[in-house]
C-alpha cells in the first residue's frame, strides 16, 4: 500500500484491503516461516516491523517515480510552466505539467517492463532472507539513504540536457537584449524558451525513455540490495 503506483490517492478504502489481504494470502502460501510467539506484546512488535520492512520496499519503488518527478519539475522551471501546476492527488500536492508527463511516461515503462512482479517477488523473498522480527533499517538503513541519494542524482541525469539548453537560451537571450537596444526580452523571451524546451524535451523523449527503463531494470538489483541482511547482527540484534 505504501507504492503510490498500485493504490493512487483516491482509491477505494475497500479495493486497498481488500487487495492487501490477497496478495498477504498468497505470499502465505508460499513462505515456510516458523515463529514462537509468547507474548501479545511480541506479537504486535513483530506485526509492526514485518509492516515497516514493507513500507520500506513500497518506498523504494516511490523512490524511482519521484526521481522522475524531480527532473519534470526542474524542467518545468527553466521553461516557465511551474507556475501553471494542478493538483496530484497521488502525493496530495500541486505537479506541473512535465512534472506528470514524466511520471505517466514512468508509469507506462513500469507495467510495460513487468517490474510491478519485482516488487512482489521481494515481499516474497523478504520472508527467506530477513528472518521475522528483524528490520531492514536496522541492518540496511546506510544502503537505503545511498538509494535514495542516487535516485537523486539520476532525476538531475535526466533533466540536464534540457535544462542546460534552456540555460543556454537564458544567455544567448541576454546577450542579445544587450546588443540590440529597444528590444523587449520579456515578450519574446519566455515564449522563446518555452518553444525551445518543448522541441528538446520532444528531441531528447528517446534518452529519457531508456534513462526510465533503466531505473526499472535495476530495480529487481536496488530491492536485492536492501534485502542483503548480514547474518552476524543476529547474534548483536534481539528483541
Amino acid at each position: 500500500m505504501a507504492a503510490n503506483v498500485f493504490f493512487p490517492s483516491g482509491t477505494p478504502k475497500i479495493f486497498k484491503v481488500c487487495t492487501s489481504l490477497l496478495i498477504s494470502a498468497m505470499v502465505g502460501i508460499n513462505i515456510e516461516a516458523s515463529i514462537t510467539v509468547g507474548s501479545t506484546y511480541e506479537l504486535i512488535v513483530f506485526a509492526i516491523l514485518e509492516t515497516v520492512n514493507g513500507l520500506v520496499l513500497g518506498y523504494i519503488v516511490n523512490l524511482c517515480f519521484y526521481s522522475l518527478k524531480i527532473a519534470g519539475n526542474l524542467i518545468d522551471y527553466q521553461i516557465g510552466l511551474s507556475m501553471s501546476s494542478t493538483y496530484d492527488p497521488n502525493t496530495n500536492a500541486n505537479a506541473t505539467i512535465i512534472e506528470n508527463f514524466m511520471y505517466f511516461i514512468g508509469l507506462v515503462v513500469f507495467f510495460g517492463l513487468n517490474a510491478h512482479h519485482v516488487l512482489i517477488n521481494s515481499i516474497l523473498n523478504s520472508f527467506e532472507i530477513i528472518p521475522i522480527g528483524y528490520s531492514i533499517i536496522d541492518n540496511n538503513f546506510g544502503y537505503i539513504i545511498k538509494v535514495f541519494i542516487e535516485y537523486f542524482i539520476i532525476g538531475m541525469k535526466i533533466a540536464s540536457p534540457i535544462v542546460l539548453i534552456l540555460i543556454i537560451t537564458d544567455l544567448i537571450t541576454g546577450i542579445i537584449s544587450r546588443s540590440i537596444s529597444g528590444l523587449n526580452v520579456m515578450i519574446i523571451g519566455m515564449p522563446l524558451k518555452m518553444l525551445i524546451g518543448l522541441i528538446f524535451i520532444i528531441a531528447t523523449l528517446p534518452f529519457i525513455i531508456n534513462e526510465i527503463q533503466e531505473i526499472f531494470k535495476g530495480l529487481g538489483s536496488v530491492m536485492d540490495g536492501t534485502l542483503s541482511f548480514n547474518l552476524q547482527v543476529l547474534s548483536s540484534y534481539l528483541l
